[in-house]
């Protein structure tokens, strides 16, 4: 949608002229509320940022900032989710995100939106021979032999303590068989515990069949590669409904995204992992209530010029008003 991207972080730069090298990438010194409000009418961050804070920090600058949330992905973790009815133009993915926004206490947050889709299988679609190439190249050469390839995404520590990697790990990856491959991709915020993490990475790191990925940003070509998905709260499982294909929870509770597939644990995984996987018709339904009808970037773009030319709500919109 022509918008640059701002940073102070000289690897980040580099790595986002690598895998993205469409996005016009600025990179300055030091980043400040003067500058954006020097430069910019509107801003566009994945960080939650209450809407009410956000006109308060520009106010000094007489400026009335607006600000698009943009999530990083549906998942069943529903806490942070719902808090994007806080912002100030949150991107809605579909109807599910709505409906668990109005079955919260946020529900009377909402106040302006933008309901998107899932943009970012579109924009992996209209250049997935290029993301394609780099996972074949950067991930897959690097294993010796070809065979059916297991990805396993576990979501990261958070305060619902949804992530099953450190407790299921070395279950998993010791007893891979030989007879497949697999992808490890780690949130990148398993980082923040280096003492639990750094362990099981240097316990592995030899296994050839056994690839870790921690700062590789491309997610949709990975799915496009993946013979079997295996994960738990991670946003990655409903990435993956798109393209049908076996999956596997190792998490105790149902979800609505654990009815597209088989519930294990690490001492079942290799034992189901020839079971039926027919779930089809759960898989598309489910991926519509989330994600719905594709919407090009064109149609995004004048929805959100829309909202962003309505009066912005200065309202205390929290549940503990």
């Amino acid at each position: 949608m022509d918008i640059p991207m701002i940073t102070t972080d000289r690897w980040l730069t580099e790595q986002t002229q690598h895998y993205y090298p469409d996005v016009d990438v600025i990179e300055i010194d030091e980043l400040s509320l003067e500058y954006l409000a020097d430069n910019y009418d509107v801003l566009f961050m994945s960080d939650l940022v209450n809407r009410k804070l956000f006109y308060e920090k520009f106010a000094p600058y007489n400026k009335v900032m607006r600000n698009v949330h943009i999530p990083h992905g549906y998942s069943d973790k529903s806490h942070y989710l719902m808090r994007a009815a806080l912002e100030d133009i949150p991107l809605i993915y579909g109807q599910q995100m709505l409906d668990m926004i109005a079955n919260s206490d946020y529900a009377d947050a909402l106040f302006q939106y933008v309901v998107c889709g899932n943009f970012r299988y579109t924009y992996y679609k209209r250049h997935h021979q290029f993301f394609d190439d780099i996972v074949a190249n950067e991930v897959l050469a690097r294993f010796p032999k070809k065979q059916t390839t297991i990805l396993y995404a576990p979501t990261w520590l958070d305060n619902e303590q949804s992530t099953s990697f450190f407790k299921d790990a070395a279950p998993i990856l010791d007893n891979l068989p030989n007879s497949y491959n697999m992808i490890v991709k780690l949130h990148p915020l398993l980082r923040l515990n280096p003492r639990r993490l750094d362990p099981i990475l240097d316990r592995y790191k030899n296994k050839k069949n056994i690839q870790f990925l921690i700062d590789f940003p491309l997610i949709y070509p990975l799915l496009q590669y993946a013979d079997i998905y295996l994960g738990d709260m991670s946003s990655l499982g409903y990435d993956f409904l798109i393209f049908d294909k076996p999956m596997f929870f190792l998490i105790e509770k149902p979800s609505p995204l654990t009815q597209c597939g088989i519930l294990t644990t690490p001492e079942t995984f290799y034992k189901k992992i020839d079971s039926s996987n027919a779930y089809t018709n759960a898989r598309k339904r489910l991926y519509q209530y989330t994600f719905g009808d594709e919407k090009s970037f064109a149609e995004i773009k004048q929805a959100i010029i829309a909202e962003y030319n309505k009066d912005p709500d200065r309202r205390v919109m929290t549940p503990t008003d």
